[in-house]
C-alpha cells in the first residue's frame, strides 16, 4: 500500500514539474509579444491581425482569454473584444475564453493536486482562503466573491477543484457570478470603438467604483464568511474590529478627497473657459482638442466624485456602527474550541 502511495507521489510531483516547466516555456516564448499589448502600439497591431484574419483571430483572442486566467500577466483583453467584436459577440468570446482558462486550471489541479496550487498560490491566499476547505456554503462564498470586483479570484480559481464544491455546480452556477464584469468591461471597449465617448465614461465611472467597492469592502466580506466557518469564529472578531479601523480611515480619505475635487470642479464649471469648452464640445462633438477634453473631463468628472463621496460616506458609517459581541457567545465559543 505504501508502495503504491509513493508512486502516486512522484508520478504527481513528475507531473507538476512537467506542467510549470511547460507553462515557464510558454510564457517565456510569449511573454514579448504579451508585453506589447501593454502599450497602445502592441494592442493596435493585435487588432488589425484580428480583423483581417477573422476565424484565426477569434481563437487567437479565446486563447488569450484563457491563458489571462492562467497566468495573469495580460491586461484586461475584454477592452480589445469590445472594440473587436461589439458587446454581444465579445462578451460571448470573452466567456468562452474564461471557461476554456477555468477548465483548464480546473482539470491540472485535480490532475496534481494541492502542490499545483502551491506553485501558483502565494501562502498568504492560501492561509486567507483555509476556511473555503469546510463544506458549509462554499458555493455562495465562491459566487460572491467571484461577483465582487478587485478579489483575488485567480487564487481561488485554483482553490476551487480541492473544495466540497462538484463540477456541476462550479461550471453551470458559480462561473457566471464572472459574467457582469466581462460584459462591463466588453461594453466599454465597444463604446470606445464606436465614438460614444458619454456611454464609455459612463461605464468607466462604473467600473472604477465597483473597482473601489471591492477594495474597501472585501476584507469585510471575507471576514463575514470567516465568521460562518467553526474554525474562524474565535479570531474573526479581532480582525473585524482591525478592519473597521483601516476602513473608517479609507472612508474619510474618500470623503475628503471627493469634496476637495467636486469644489474646485463646481468652481472651473463657473467661469467662462468652462462655458467656452462646452459650446465647443456641442459644435464639434468630439475630444479633438484640449477645450473638448477640459468640458469632457470636468462635466463627468463631477459625477465621478459625487460617487466617491457617496461611497466613502458608506464605508464610514459602516465602520463606525457598533456590534455587539455578547461575552457569553464569546465564552461559548471558546469551550466549542
Amino acid at each position: 500500500m505504501s508502495k503504491r502511495l509513493n508512486k502516486k507521489i512522484i508520478i504527481k510531483f513528475l507531473a507538476l514539474i512537467a506542467i510549470i516547466a511547460l507553462m515557464i516555456g510558454v510564457t517565456i516564448a510569449i511573454l514579448p509579444w504579451v508585453n506589447s499589448l501593454r502599450t497602445p502600439e502592441g494592442r493596435e497591431k493585435l487588432e488589425l491581425y484580428i480583423e483581417s484574419k477573422k476565424t484565426v483571430g477569434t481563437l487567437i483572442y479565446i486563447g488569450l482569454q484563457a491563458f489571462q486566467v492562467i497566468l495573469p500577466v495580460i491586461p484586461p483583453i475584454q477592452i480589445i473584444g469590445g472594440a473587436l467584436f461589439g458587446t454581444f459577440w465579445g462578451s460571448l468570446l470573452s466567456f468562452i475564453g474564461l471557461y476554456v482558462g477555468m477548465g483548464i486550471v480546473y482539470g491540472l489541479v485535480r490532475l496534481v493536486g494541492y502542490p499545483l496550487v502551491e506553485a501558483f498560490v502565494n501562502q498568504k491566499n492560501l492561509k486567507r482562503f483555509k476556511f473555503l476547505q469546510e463544506p458549509d456554503k462554499v458555493a455562495l462564498i465562491f459566487f460572491v466573491i467571484y461577483l465582487i470586483p478587485a478579489m483575488p479570484k485567480d487564487a481561488l480559481s485554483f482553490l476551487a477543484p480541492l473544495t466540497s464544491m462538484d463540477k456541476k455546480t462550479y461550471f453551470l452556477y458559480v462561473l457566471p457570478a464572472r459574467l457582469p464584469l466581462v460584459i462591463l468591461s466588453v461594453a466599454f471597449g465597444s463604446s470606445i470603438s464606436d465614438g460614444n465617448y458619454s456611454l464609455a465614461v459612463i461605464l468607466s465611472i462604473i467600473m472604477i467604483d465597483i473597482g473601489i467597492i471591492g477594495i474597501i469592502f472585501r476584507e469585510k466580506v471575507i471576514n463575514y464568511f470567516e465568521k460562518k466557518t467553526k474554525s474562524k469564529r474565535l479570531t474573526s472578531h479581532k480582525n473585524d474590529t482591525k478592519h473597521n479601523k483601516n476602513l473608517k480611515k479609507t472612508g474619510l480619505i474618500l470623503i475628503i478627497s471627493s469634496l476637495a475635487l467636486t469644489i474646485c470642479d463646481l468652481i472651473f464649471m463657473a467661469t467662462d473657459y468652462f462655458n467656452k469648452c462646452k459650446s465647443e464640445f456641442i459644435d464639434y462633438h468630439n475630444l479633438s482638442g484640449k477645450n473638448q477634453i477640459f468640458y469632457f473631463i470636468s462635466n463627468y468628472g463631477l459625477y465621478w466624485f459625487i460617487s466617491v463621496f457617496v461611497i466613502g460616506m458608506a464605508a464610514f458609517i459602516i465602520s463606525i456602527k457598533k456590534r455587539k459581541y455578547p461575552s457569553n457567545s464569546r465564552n461559548n465559543i471558546e469551550h466549542q474550541a
